[in-house]
């Protein structure tokens, strides 16, 4: 299923573009235009089940690739000591997930006093990322249209450049756009820590 309601692409275009919007390539469109935004946003917004890898710096907490959306309780993380190792699961009682500041990214923190191993491929998180079309934010909604909206303008162009450079795209769109991406943007490179207000616990268990 599309993230972005087609008909409200369509009219979304003949109301911005003064066009008729009926193109066969529309739906292919859509799915370009959101796979672009996880790519440079680097995270996962169509709703699915995701498995990620990650590479901990042995902090307590650990960002994670796309935020948990789905049931708390049923995200799965588990760690190695090397990449000759098996997983094993970590308890549930031994983790909390937390709502970062920004509101649209999770935490991984570790409730048992022990760090995440170091190194890279160590740590597997199973869990349910991204929105549906009722659920996405609207910024995000409205950063995509606009997006789609761009490329439907010059579309024969922009497809033959989208494999070739997409920063081109970029470069193109409104500046509040490129603030909706950036602030939507996962940072990796990081751990958190929990204190200060920043930080929103979210329900684990039940």
């Amino acid at each position: 299923m599309a993230l972005l309601d087609i008909d409200e692409i369509k009219d979304w275009i003949e109301d911005h573009d003064a066009e008729d919007a009926n193109d066969p390539n529309l739906e292919a469109l859509e799915k370009r235009v959101v796979g672009w935004w996880d790519q440079v946003c680097r995270r996962q917004f169509t709703s699915g089940k995701v498995v990620h890898i990650l590479n901990p710096r042995g902090e307590f907490g650990l960002v994670l690739p796309s935020p948990v959306t789905g049931p708390a309780s049923a995200a799965k993380f588990e760690d190695r000591e090397s990449i000759t190792t098996d997983y094993v699961t970590v308890a549930n009682a031994d983790l909390e997930l937390y709502a970062l500041e920004d509101g649209h990214t999770t935490g991984l923190i570790r409730t048992d006093g022990e760090e995440w191993p170091v190194g890279d491929r160590l740590v597997r998180a199973t869990y349910t990322t991204g929105y549906s079309q009722t659920s996405l934010p609207q910024e995000v909604k409205q950063g995509m249209l606009v997006t789609l909206t761009v490329w439907w303008r010059d579309r024969i162009q922009q497809r033959q450049r989208f494999r070739e450079d997409s920063e081109l795209h970029e470069v193109r769109l409104p500046a509040y756009v490129l603030a909706t991406m950036a602030a939507y943007t996962v940072e990796l490179d990081d751990g958190f820590s929990v204190g200060g207000g920043s930080v929103k616990k979210l329900a684990r268990h039940g």
